[in-house]
């Protein structure tokens, strides 16, 4: 469904077509980053920043500072469509607000913060009115406003030392944590991971907040104490 830069929304009887809305670029694009932080593997990283790039590109308007749901060079409709509401599923712009907040805290592209952060604020309104209507998107604006813990591991993916350091931040619900995990090679791939490495020789974890991190620790029990709750807008 994703081939020469773009999402496709149908496939049937061996053929792909129609073109992919909003919706389709950002919940793609918001599953592999989820599924990067589930294997760990660059792979699904680096498709799912192709997706995103491709969204903001196809779906963004500077003029109005927002997604809309139909991309830039889709067929000319009466109005551009720009359905924001969360209802059963969520909606194109939250996932896309979310996707690029993870990728901003992986990455540090200050692109995806300003694109993010734009769309949350034109929509602030909304979420003091209606909130009910707009969950995942209140949810991406706790994610900006938390702000996001950055955790990079750093080590052997399938080491000892590095899975329990995985599992630390895995077994628990941290809904502020971006992490990212492997060796300090990956870093071209994986940004959060440069100038990070292992400490004498073990696999280390890196807490940051806008990439400026605490001490290095290398026991689980101490990579949970750095990543305590802050409250709201502290950090």
């Amino acid at each position: 469904m994703w081939g020469d830069g773009r999402m496709y929304r149908v496939h049937k009887d061996g053929e792909t077509r129609v073109g992919g809305f909003l919706e389709d670029y950002a919940g793609v694009a918001d599953g592999l980053l989820a599924l990067y932080q589930t294997t760990y593997d660059v792979v699904w990283l680096q498709t799912a920043r192709n997706i995103a790039d491709a969204m903001v590109g196809q779906f963004w308007d500077e003029e109005s500072g927002a997604f809309f749901d139909t991309a830039a060079d889709a067929e000319s409709l009466v109005a551009r469509p720009r359905d924001f509401w969360d209802n059963a599923t969520p909606s194109g712009t939250s996932l896309a607000a979310h996707a690029l907040l993870t990728l901003w805290g992986v990455t540090g592209e200050p692109e995806y913060e300003r694109v993010a952060r734009t769309t949350l604020a034109s929509l602030a309104t909304g979420m003091r009115q209606h909130p009910v209507g707009l969950g995942n998107l209140l949810s991406a604006l706790a994610l900006y406003l938390a702000p996001p813990q950055e955790v990079a591991i750093v080590g052997e993916r399938d080491a000892a030392a590095t899975r329990a350091l995985i599992d630390a931040v895995q077994l628990r619900y941290l809904p502020d944590a971006i992490v990212a995990a492997g060796k300090p090679e990956d870093a071209d791939a994986v940004p959060l991971l440069a100038d990070r490495g292992p400490v004498d020789g073990r696999s280390a974890a890196y807490v940051c907040r806008n990439f400026v991190c605490d001490l290095p620790v290398t026991e689980p029990e101490e990579l949970l104490k750095q990543l305590s709750p802050l409250p709201l807008g502290e950090g």
